[in-house]
């Protein structure tokens, strides 16, 4: 044999160890970090997966978005009963709203709101107020955490805001 073949595979052998292609006597190449779950056909925990801020803002995905009340709000709730919650929709249809919050053990409605339609886009404005038993709580002192949930009749979903009322 002439010396240039030898040579050749020699200088491929070479070439394809510095590569990674596992010629001679070189370790493959691992398919998952030590310690770890998951091989090459799994997601390792380590691969790229959009972070909460790169995605569209929940209110963006809605047909409607309400702002919780101003603590103004909150107090002329506590003090009158009743508050208006201005809700911008993005398509004709009807918005409700009503408020739970936890009294003892159990979980009671404490608010409700007149259901408002709205023949296109723009904003309504829902007059939300408080029960008789939610009223004489607030009234005696005590301190309330509402949740408030609203829902539009052309979507399956609802917002909810959380209002804390001091009695």
């Amino acid at each position: 044999m002439s010396p240039t073949p030898t040579l050749a595979l020699a200088a491929l052998a070479a070439v394809l160890a510095l590569v990674g292609c596992g010629a001679g006597g070189s370790k493959p190449a691992a398919t998952s970090a030590p310690g770890r779950r998951g091989g090459a056909g799994r997601r390792s925990r380590g691969a790229a997966q959009p972070s909460r801020s790169s995605l569209p803002y929940e209110q963006n995905l809605l047909p409607f978005h309400a702002a919780p009340p101003s603590p103004a709000q909150r107090r002329d709730l506590v003090k009158s009963g009743e508050t208006r919650i201005p809700v911008r929709l993005k398509k004709p249809g009807t918005v409700s709203a009503f408020g739970q919050a936890q009294l003892g053990l159990s979980i009671v409605r404490v608010a409700n709101a007149t259901p408002v339609e709205s023949a296109g886009p723009g904003t309504a404005t829902l007059d939300l107020r408080l029960t008789a038993r939610a009223r004489m709580l607030l009234a005696n002192g005590r301190p309330m955490l509402m949740y408030v949930a609203i829902k539009f009749s052309g979507s399956r979903t609802r917002q909810q805001l959380t209002v804390p009322l001091n009695g």
